[in-house]
């Protein structure tokens, strides 16, 4: 036996109010939309029957005789027929429009769903509805009940209380808590919030006034005397959108998707991890003011506002589906931005710095995707270097006679921080290519501009160039080594005493990417449960040792320096600076507590300058060090003075 769904209209109406819509307000878009798609229906009978109609909408704001606030919409549409009405606003998910647009291209109309009528029980308890067809003449009203009840009857004109043209009339009575939605402020605000850009006139009539909704239509497609009056116009225009006037305002017109608006440049720079939302429209109707996905992902530094008249809606038409027009919609916008950035570097080259200031992620994004606009942007975008922030131009204009043209960089903020003072102080100015597409970007450079030479460097490029022990400062700073290496190998560190600059530097602190990785591993174990432990430790590297003879993570040393032969695997390289006063008197003291203590505060200095994370044993070495020269009476001050 076959069985048919039934249909809890109330509980539908929860399910438009609370899950597809954004909010009551929405049952004027859809009276809005129903009213054009059902104007669209007649010009296209008037197409066939040589009809004269003028297209028109209002809405008509009173109270009944209980002092309830009314709403009145009208429209001089296509109106519906008594089996029209039972086929379409009876019917849940059937919509005329569908059937129309079968025959005569569902394009042109907004609605698809046959829903939206329903979205005025949201806020009154009936809908009536008055409607004359252009097809057969005849009057229908419908009653339309929460409950899922309707009436329908054909009415002659002796019937009608007013006078009914061709077309539809909507009355609703506000429910007691929704009277907010029937104030004149707020449905011209909502009707101008919609249907601004629609192409047909609508009035507000409400106490003898009548108030135009949409007049001029959009503001891009305006005929204004001069460019200059039309850029200000849009200026004006962009910033009621944002709230701030707009940094430029850039005109958007796609095949796909018959789109057509404008761009609005953003003038404060957007977080990366927020999506810009857009304003959209559908055939002049407005969908939402935070559609997605409509403009490529590296554009988050404009705010489109478009109109679309072949994309499809979602259901709730809040927003465009995701399909193939809509990709190749969102492929031209990008074209379509990256040609007017590629214009703004020629003929406005102070605003287009501006713009790279305000925007630079989003550029630097857009040039790794595009090698044309790469050489636009690449001399202008800023990166960290020793010397401070300087343009990529600026700093090939700067380099010393100790680089030659090579472009030195870090892959990491951490490195950066290690070797930066170093780098300076032997001529080279280094760069931090630990931030976000920076050393993405200069790799690309060297691929596209040949004659520029860039290197990615390790901790030890510039260790390896530090100047050896002489035999006599070997010889006199022996125990001093042997003192330091057994103070540091419990904490995984090796030693080296070696000559570099800046003087001023006592120690520097170096790791390699393997040992890096090493520190990130026991770091997790001090937090993690043995069997985790165990896992992790089973990830460690058999023996990333660090030692000046060959790249970091070998296991031998200099003749310099020496190793303490141990088997612990040591994760970071300490280099003791012997041009620096304060370590070439402490080497001379040669053993001692007191000379432990300094080596293990020095190391823990260099961890803090470097700006590496202290783990446990760090944080032990730092307290226990401390603890001894309290213990000792200001034991520092008596190094000082032995030390002068």
């Amino acid at each position: 036996m076959e069985h048919r769904f039934q249909v809890d209209l109330r509980g539908i109406i929860e399910i438009l109010s609370e899950h597809l819509y954004s909010g009551p307000q929405v049952f004027l878009r859809e009276l809005l939309q129903n009213a054009v798609d059902a104007i669209r229906a007649r010009e296209k009978t008037r197409e066939n029957k040589g009809e004269d109609f003028s297209p028109r909408v209002s809405i008509a704001l009173e109270k009944n005789v209980q002092g309830r606030p009314t709403l009145t919409f009208t429209d001089s549409g296509v109106g519906l027929t008594e089996a029209e009405v039972h086929g379409f606003l009876a019917t849940i998910g059937r919509s005329s429009k569908r059937e129309v647009g079968a025959r005569a291209g569902a394009s042109d109309f907004i609605g698809q769903f046959g829903i939206g009528l329903l979205s005025c029980f949201v806020v009154s308890d009936e809908i009536h509805l008055l409607s004359r067809s252009a097809v057969s003449g005849q009057v229908v009203e419908f009653r339309g009940s929460p409950t899922g009840s309707y009436s329908v009857r054909t009415l002659s004109d002796d019937q009608l209380e007013a006078p009914l043209e061709t077309g539809s009339r909507v009355h609703l009575v506000a429910k007691p808590d929704m009277t907010s939605f029937f104030k004149a402020e707020t449905v011209l605000e909502l009707a101008q919030h919609y249907g601004g850009l629609l192409p047909y006139p609508i009035e507000l009539l409400e106490g003898g006034n009548t108030t135009p909704v949409n007049p001029g239509g959009a503001v891009w497609r305006r005929e204004f005397e001069t460019p200059e009056a039309r850029k200000l116009a849009l200026l004006e225009y962009g910033a009621k959108i944002l709230g701030r006037e707009p940094l430029d305002v850039v005109d958007l017109k796609t095949e796909s998707g018959d789109l057509d608006g404008v761009a609005l440049v953003l003038p404060w720079t957007p977080s990366l991890a927020a999506k810009g939302g857009h304003v959209v429209y559908l055939k002049n109707m407005l969908l939402s003011e935070d559609a997605q996905d409509l403009a490529p992902q590296w554009a988050f530094f404009v705010k489109l506002v478009v109109n679309a008249s072949a994309l499809k809606p979602t259901a709730s038409r809040e927003g465009f589906a995701e399909d193939g027009a809509l990709e190749a919609a969102r492929g031209e916008i990008g074209v379509q931005l990256q040609d007017y950035l590629a214009k703004l570097s020629l003929d406005h080259p102070d605003k287009f710095r501006e713009l790279i200031r305000l925007h630079d992620l989003s550029l630097r994004a857009l040039a790794l995707e595009n090698d044309e606009l790469f050489g636009l942007f690449i001399n202008q975008l800023e990166f960290e270097t020793g010397s401070g922030p300087m343009t990529l131009q600026n700093y090939r204009e700067n380099l010393g006679p100790a680089q030659g043209s090579t472009l030195y960089y870090t892959s990491s903020l951490e490195q950066f921080r290690q070797m930066a003072r170093v780098a300076g102080a032997q001529g080279f100015n280094l760069i931090n290519g630990g931030y976000v597409y920076a050393a993405d970007l200069l790799e690309r450079y060297a691929q596209l501009s040949p004659s520029v030479q860039v290197e990615r460097i390790e901790a030890d490029f510039f260790a390896r160039r530090f100047e050896e022990l002489s035999i006599v400062e070997r010889n006199s700073s022996f125990s001093f080594l042997k003192l330091a290496e057994r103070t540091l190998e419990p904490l995984g560190c090796g030693v080296e005493l070696l000559h570099f600059r800046p003087l001023e530097l006592p120690t520097l602190f170096v790791t390699s990417g393997q040992q890096r990785f090493v520190r990130s591993i026991e770091a997790a174990q001090e937090v993690a449960s043995d069997l985790f432990s165990g896992v992790l430790d089973a990830l460690k590297p058999a023996n990333p040792l660090s030692g000046r003879s060959g790249s970091l993570g070998s296991s031998g040393s200099s003749g310099s320096s020496g190793s303490s032969g141990s088997s612990r695997s040591l994760t970071g390289q300490l280099y003791f600076n012997m041009s620096n006063p304060l370590v070439r008197r402490l080497a001379a003291l040669g053993d001692g507590e007191r000379v432990v203590t300094l080596v293990e505060v020095l190391y823990v200095q260099s961890l803090l300058l470097a700006q590496h994370p202290l783990s446990s044993r760090d944080l032990r070495a730092l307290t226990g060090g401390l603890e001894q020269l309290i213990a000792l009476g200001l034991g520092a001050g008596e190094v000082s003075r032995e030390l002068h």
